[in-house]
C-alpha cells in the first residue's frame, strides 16, 4: 500500500495536533522504556504463513515511535499515525533511516490510511487516550478481513515491594490528575465491551525498567498527569522523589518492575 500523498516520506495528512504531550517529547522519547520483542513474537504467531516483510501495521498513537522502533527492527512496515506534530516530527528524525516507516499526521478516529489496507492496527500506551468508539469504527475500516488489533501498555506494578508502594503514594499525593488518566482504568472487560463480536485475548509479559535518577525523574516528567515545573506541586513531588531515590537504590539504579500487557482482538469476518 502506498500512503497518501506519500511524497516525501514525512507528514502526510494533519488532522490537528493534540498538544498535551507537547512540552514533554524530550523526556518521554528519551525515558520512555520499550517493549518486550516477545509481544512481536506473539504478533508474528498470529500469521503463521506469513512473513514479517509482508505485513503492514498503522500504529495509532506512535508518539516518538517508540513501538514503531521495535515493529520496524522486526521488518515490519509501520505506518505512524500521530496527531501531535512535536512527537509525531521526532520519530521522523530517529526513525528516518527505516524504509519501511511511513509517518502519517492523522489521529485514531480518522488514520487517513485507505479501507482495508493494513493488517495489524497497533496502540501502544495510547489506546486510553483515544475517542474509544469511533476510534474502534476506524480500526474495522482500515484493517483486513483477517487483521488483528494490539493494544499495549506497560504497566508498573504498584505493590511488589516497599518502594513501589511509597512511589504510588507520593503520585496520588502530588499528581491530581493521575487517578483519572491511569490506564488501570482499562480492564478486559472493558476492551470486550468495545470490540463487540471480536475474538479477544490478552497476554503478560515482564518488562522490568533499569534506571538511574536521572532515568527516574526523566520517567516522571514524560508523564502527562505529572505537574509542570511551574506548579506548586512539582518541587515537592520532585523532593520526594529524590529522598525515595536515595533510600532504595542499589548502585545507583531502581528497577522498576513492569508487565507488558497486551490486549488481542481479532477482526470478525
Amino acid at each position: 500500500m502506498t500512503p497518501p500523498d506519500a511524497e516525501p516520506r514525512a507528514t502526510i495528512i494533519d488532522f490537528g495536533s493534540k498538544e498535551r504531550f507537547s512540552s514533554r517529547v524530550d523526556a518521554y522519547a528519551r525515558y520512555r522504556p520499550s517493549y518486550p520483542q516477545a509481544v512481536v513474537d506473539s504478533l508474528m504467531r498470529k500469521f503463521p504463513s506469513v512473513s514479517a516483510s509482508s505485513l503492514s501495521v498503522a500504529d495509532v498513537g506512535s508518539g516518538t515511535g517508540i513501538f514503531a522502533r521495535l515493529l520496524l527492527d522486526n521488518g515490519l512496515t509501520v505506518y505512524g499515525i500521530e496527531p501531535n506534530t512535536s512527537m509525531r516530527k521526532r520519530a521522523e528524525e530517529t526513525l528516518s533511516s527505516y524504509r519501511g516507516f511511513w509517518s502519517v499526521g492523522g489521529e485514531a478516529t480518522h488514520t487517513a490510511l485507505p479501507d482495508h489496507s493494513v493488517d495489524v492496527v497497533t496502540a501502544a500506551q495510547a489506546f486510553h487516550w483515544f475517542a474509544v468508539p469511533g476510534a474502534v469504527r476506524e480500526f474495522s475500516r482500515v484493517l483486513k478481513y483477517s487483521g488483528l488489533v494490539l493494544l499495549v501498555w506497560n504497566d508498573r506494578r504498584t505493590s511488589v515491594d516497599k518502594f513501589h508502594e511509597e512511589y504510588e503514594a507520593l503520585l496520588l499525593r502530588y499528581c491530581p490528575e493521575y487517578a483519572d488518566v491511569n490506564h488501570r482504568n482499562v480492564t478486559l472487560q472493558s476492551i470486550c465491551d468495545l470490540f463487540v463480536g471480536w475474538k479477544i485475548s490478552i497476554e503478560h509479559f515482564e518488562n522490568d525498567q533499569h534506571v538511574s535518577f536521572a532515568g527516574l525523574k526523566g520517567r516522571l516528567d514524560s508523564s502527562s498527569y505529572c505537574p509542570a515545573p511551574d506548579h506548586s506541586d512539582y518541587r515537592p513531588l520532585m523532593d520526594g522523589l529524590f529522598d525515595l531515590f536515595n533510600r532504595f537504590n542499589r548502585n545507583g539504579e531502581i528497577v522498576l518492575r513492569q508487565d507488558c500487557t497486551v490486549y488481542f482482538a481479532h477482526r470478525p469476518r
